[in-house]
């Protein structure tokens, strides 16, 4: 299955992405949900903010994997920075290269395409059952304050959580 949109080159889009995302995907795990949300949001902002561009998205569901891809027409081969504690910006492209199962770029005569994968329903199981594991230890240690975060957060994808306590742990350090 396969399911398209295109979004204007609008700040106002990035919510509307999360929102189509959370649509397509909703007979999938939350923890697999909210994994696509986050980082479908990573890949609009550098289309809107980065290549000056709309976008199109696409949702390509199989029985084993979910892809998304994010075409736009800007140019240039987009790469994981390691931004400093100070730099406001930078991480996009480190959350989906800790958060998907796979991900790349695919230039084209028009621009590019930057998609990433993650596991479809038929494996989510094992998600889910790592992210209830991630949620009963984030409660016996909820003294730390980036456990809390956590809570606050209601996350429930494994991955997420290990790097919303890492950025917790970052930004502790300023």
């Amino acid at each position: 299955m396969r399911q398209a949109r295109r979004f204007p080159c609008r700040p106002d889009s990035v919510p509307r992405a999360r929102n189509f995302v959370r649509d397509a995907l909703s007979a999938q795990p939350r923890a697999i949900v909210e994994a696509a949300e986050l980082m479908t949001s990573e890949l609009a902002t550098n289309s809107v903010r980065h290549a000056h561009s709309d976008f199109e998205l696409a949702i390509l569901l199989s029985q084993d994997e979910i892809r998304v891809e994010v075409s736009d027409t800007g140019h240039g081969q987009p790469r994981p920075r390691s931004p400093t504690t100070r730099e406001q910006s930078g991480r996009g492209l480190q959350i989906v290269l800790k958060l998907s199962d796979a991900w790349g770029v695919t230039p084209s005569v028009n621009g590019k395409l930057v998609w990433f994968s993650l596991p479809a329903s038929t494996q989510a199981g094992e998600h889910k059952s790592r992210s209830t594991a991630s949620r009963e230890k984030a409660s016996e240690q909820s003294h730390q304050p980036e456990q809390s975060h956590e809570a606050d957060l209601r996350c429930t994808h494994p991955r997420i959580a290990k790097l919303w306590r890492g950025l917790a742990r970052e930004s502790a350090r300023f």
